[in-house]
């Protein structure tokens, strides 16, 4: 049996993205009319990011938004818009791919003449997964010709991103350069790979919060003419 053999194989490229919209309104009272709105789109998709069984990668995403909405009438010359909303971004490469050896040393061998080899060992994904809540308030008088609009506004902005997680795995990486064996060759002495072992990789992650408020006062006026 060869040491090094070609192979032909099959990219098994699956991709699937569906969008689901909706919505929904309801007067409740008289006076209050409620909204709800839905955004909703999953995304997957399956690669060969290598050339071995345990090398398909599977890609699951999610970006989504909601919205709820009320409006309360006070009177014939008042009323108010109450709005909350969510989107959200993610995905999560890690738990979506459990077949993958995380854990195992990485190995690459040095270019043999004109033929590249496949390295050996795990392709590790990332994490990401961010949030952003909004909710804003106006109300609307309306005061002779005078049409005034106030109200606040808080947003709210959480952020996460990992890199590579390898929480707290060891990893090594092995290299067998080819011009060390040839030199070694011409010696008459057994060729002997070089090793090299970079240690332990720990997680990179990125994470953030922030909170940001605005307020607004707005008149808007209307003058006949004489």
């Amino acid at each position: 049996m060869a040491d090094i053999a070609n192979y032909n194989t099959i990219n098994p490229t699956k991709f699937t993205a569906t969008q689901y919209n909706g919505r929904l309104d309801a007067n409740v009272t008289g006076k209050d009319r409620i909204g709800f709105t839905l955004y909703y789109v999953p995304l997957s998709k399956d690669t060969l990011n290598g050339n071995r069984g345990y090398d398909v990668f599977h890609h699951s995403q999610i970006n989504e938004a909601f919205s709820a909405i009320w409006d309360h009438t006070f009177s014939s010359t008042m009323l108010n818009e109450a709005r909350a909303n969510a989107a959200s971004w993610r995905w999560n490469e890690i738990g979506s791919n459990p077949q993958a050896p995380v854990g195992f040393p990485t190995d690459n061998i040095g270019t043999t003449g004109s033929t590249n080899i496949n390295s050996f060992g795990p392709n590790v994904g990332s994490i990401l997964n961010q949030w952003t809540y909004t909710f804003k308030d106006v109300a609307t008088k309306i005061y002779g010709r005078h049409t005034i609009k106030f109200g606040g506004e808080v947003t709210r902005l959480f952020y996460l991103q990992n890199n590579r997680v390898l929480e707290c795995q060891s990893t090594a990486s092995s290299t067998c350069g080819t011009s060390s064996m040839m030199r070694q060759s011409k010696k008459g002495m057994a060729a002997v790979p070089s090793i090299l072992i970079l240690g332990s990789r720990r997680l990179s992650a990125k994470t953030s919060a922030k909170t940001s408020w605005a307020s607004s006062f707005r008149m808007i006026s209307k003058f006949a003419r004489t």
